[in-house]
């Protein structure tokens, strides 16, 4: 993915997007460093990915499982 991104016409275009974000938020005011590692990235969409399956499964159990008498 990090060759294709680096291949494309905007290359920067995720730290751009970052970092208009860092300054409308002023989250890191002051700091200018950056970092090339995708890791948190990755972590971030692997737990989308996990909470999305977990809700798809709940809502499968919900339509299958008829609810409790009382």
């Amino acid at each position: 993915m990090a060759a294709l991104l680096a291949a494309s016409a905007r290359p920067n275009r995720i730290f751009e997007a970052v970092k208009s974000v860092v300054a409308a938020t002023a989250v890191l005011a002051g700091k200018t460093r950056r970092a090339l590692d995708s890791t948190v990235l990755d972590d971030a969409v692997a737990t989308q990915d996990t909470v999305t399956q977990l809700i798809a499964a709940i809502r499968r159990v919900r339509r299958e499982v008829p609810p409790p008498r009382r």
